[in-house]
């Protein structure tokens, strides 16, 4: 026999033919998943993810507390690193000589 010649017949299955067949063999192989959550998490760590997570440590928590009991700033000066700096709001350095003779 050559190699084009097989005994079984040839069947094209869809995509959606395919996919069944893999998910009846997966139910096969574990019959006790079908009750279970997909992520396989016990309920109480289910509950505890599904209220959202806050901080991520205890320094995200401290840095929060601090940013909500905050002193109010003085009008018209911006906190460090909320603006960005150009030549014209930069102060020209004064520079003092401490060798030079008057």
């Amino acid at each position: 026999m050559s190699d084009d010649q097989t005994n079984e017949p040839t069947v094209e299955l869809s995509t959606n033919d395919i996919e069944k067949l893999e998910e009846a063999k997966l139910k096969a192989k574990f019959p006790n998943a079908l009750g279970r959550p997909i992520s396989g998490h016990s309920a109480f760590l289910q509950k505890r993810l599904a209220k959202g997570q806050k901080y991520f440590d205890s320094g995200d928590y401290q840095m929060a507390k601090q940013k909500s009991a905050a002193k109010p700033k003085p009008a018209g000066i911006l906190p460090t690193g909320d603006a960005i700096p150009t030549p014209e709001t930069v102060p020209q350095l004064i520079v003092v000589n401490k060798w030079k003779r008057q």
